[in-house]
């Protein structure tokens, strides 16, 4: 707990002790416009409950001062740095523009930016547990190895923004909308994104597994390294998300749109993609044992070299669609309508075709014999080795 009596355990200002704040002294504004008009690092300064309102700041640098439950509302901030700062509870709410800010191994813990416009600035190594960022608006903003334990972000719009190794326990980011972000490497098994919106959004190393993602905008969604096991994606929009060499076992893609996806190299097994559009998408290289893909759109669609036993691919429309080398032995295509769907040199053993319908396209034989060819076992003379 801080000298001024602010812990990570208290609770935030609040609006009856907003009265509390005090406008600075002469003196103690001279100071602050002193040393940010001459880009002096100012130490150890004692702000607390400092209303600076009206102040421009524009340029400060300040190491180890005390800013807990100060208000910057209305003050000028643009290219200032806090390091190692205590600031917990300090208010930034509604400031329209805080840009080209650090912070910097600070203690940021209740503080609010509700409403607040965050541009090209960092939060680096800075605690910034149960603050609001709800509503506001960051572009190019930058969490490094930060605390975000119970903050909430609850609305928040983010353009080209950056999660690095952060703890996000228990973090909101209801009804937020991300373009262009990435989480990197973070903990994000109790984060809550219901309702949230994602468009050209990095997940790398992240455990979502069994989290609810219905009927929201995924499009262009990239994860890698991660796992989705168990998700729920019914009625979502994937439009061209990458989803590649991850776990989606046991997913749901229920009426979900996911054209020109990737799945490749994903383990898919148990998944259920019924009715879903799938135009385009990619899952060579998949495990598909027993997924549902019944009354899905299919056109032009690559399983090539999916191992898919016992999948589910009734009533699908399946024109120019490519299953080189896919095992889809005990599959069922029951009532499936073809149109030039190529099945290179796959095993179809077992397979049901009932009541299907249109042309399919069989083995190359020329091709499978190129495909067979190893030159290491062939002499220069063009013989066979023995």
């Amino acid at each position: 707990m801080s000298e001024d009596g602010i812990g990570q355990g208290d609770t935030p200002i609040t609006a009856s002790e907003a009265v509390r704040l005090r406008t600075p002294t002469g003196e103690e504004q001279d100071r602050l416009h002193r040393h940010a008009r001459l880009k002096l690092p100012l130490s150890d300064g004692q702000f607390q409950l400092l209303d600076l309102d009206g102040l421009d700041l524009s340029g400060a640098v300040f190491v180890k001062c005390d800013f807990s439950r100060a208000s910057f509302n209305g003050c000028l901030l643009d290219d200032a740095t806090f390091l190692q700062c205590r600031m917990a509870g300090a208010n930034f709410a509604h400031i329209s523009r805080l840009q080209d800010v650090q912070f910097v191994e600070c203690d940021l813990c209740f503080a609010s930016f509700q409403g607040a416009a965050v541009k090209d600035s960092y939060f680096i190594e800075t605690e910034t547990l149960h603050a609001d960022f709800s509503s506001a608006a960051g572009d190019a903003v930058y969490f490094v190895k930060s605390p975000l334990a119970n903050t909430r972000f609850d609305g928040m719009r983010f353009e080209n923004s950056v999660f690095v190794m952060c703890d996000t326990a228990n973090v909101s980011f209801a009804e937020a909308q991300f373009h262009r972000a990435a989480f990197l490497d973070c903990k994000m098994a109790t984060v809550s994104l219901q309702g949230a919106s994602f468009d050209t959004v990095l997940f790398a190393e992240a455990d979502l597994s069994r989290r609810d993602f219905s009927n929201q905008a995924m499009v262009r969604l990239v994860m890698t390294k991660g796992s989705l096991h168990g998700a729920d994606f019914s009625g979502a929009d994937l439009t061209g998300a990458i989803l590649c060499g991850i776990d989606l076992e046991n997913a749901q893609f229920g009426g979900a749109k996911a054209q020109m996806a990737v799945f490749a190299g994903s383990r898919l097994n148990g998944a259920n993609f019924e009715q879903a559009d799938l135009e385009m998408a990619n899952f060579s290289d998949a495990s598909l044992n027993a997924v549902r893909f019944n009354q899905a759109r299919l056109d032009q669609v690559s399983f090539a070299n999916a191992h898919m036993p016992a999948a589910i691919l009734d009533g699908t429309s399946l024109s120019f669609c490519d299953f080189s080398h896919a095992r889809a032995d005990t599959a069922s295509f029951a009532s499936a309508r073809f149109h030039y769907t190529r099945f290179h040199r796959a095993n179809w053993d077992g397979a049901l075709f009932a009541g299907s319908s249109g042309t399919t396209v069989p083995t190359d034989e020329r091709l499978a014999v190129a495909e067979a060819y190893d030159p290491a076992k062939v002499h220069e003379t063009g013989k066979p080795a023995a």
